[in-house]
Order: structure tokens, then sequence, then C-alpha cells
């Protein structure tokens, strides 16, 4: 079934069934917003908190200047604090690495 039909189908059930299915952004309050101006540049060196666990393995979240940064490739316990490099800035996410990268392995 494709989108438009799919649509299709819930308004006909909408009227039928007398039943809001079709949502749009003003059912949930949104609107635009400019964004956020960047508090970090790619490149630059900054002295992170770490809070959290990332998604993956060798990951990590931090805290620096009221942002959250995904630190890649490090090995640091929560409350640590870790010197990264910023290495991608797009929409207000930042991605770093630490500025000495520890690689390890788990075999011996």
């Amino acid at each position: 079934m494709r989108w438009y039909k799919f649509y299709q189908t819930l308004r006909a059930w909408e009227k039928k069934f007398k039943v809001k299915l079709v949502l749009s952004k003003q059912d949930f309050g949104i609107h635009k917003r400019t964004m956020a101006r960047h508090a970090f540049k790619k490149g630059e060196s900054v002295l992170v908190k770490i809070v959290t666990y990332g998604w993956l393995e060798d990951e990590m979240v931090g805290v620096a200047r009221d942002r959250a940064i995904t630190v890649r490739h490090v090995k640091a316990n929560i409350g640590d604090k870790v010197r990264v490099r910023i290495t991608k800035v797009k929409h207000n996410i930042y991605l770093a690495e630490p500025k000495h990268v520890q690689r390890w392995t788990t075999k011996r």
C-alpha cells in the first residue's frame, strides 16, 4: 500500500469512526524555531565531563558548555574529565574523540 492510499484510508476511517487518526505538527504544539548557535567548532579542544555510556561499546556521553557531546573511542569512568577534540558538528550534534586516542581490545 502506498502512502497516499494509506492516508486516504485513514481519513475515511476518521469520518466513519469520528476519531482523529491523521496527526499534524499542530496537534503536538510543534512550531519552527531558529537553530541554536553552535557551542563548538570542528577541531576545537574541549575538557568534557563524562556523564553516561553511549550506544556503542567504546562510546560515552560527556557535557561541556551545557551541551551533550558524544565521545567515541574512549574508555573512562563516569565522572572523569577527558580532554577531547571535536571531530564533527552538524545540527547541534557534537562528536568528539580523545586528544590521545585510547584503543583497546578485549583479547590479551
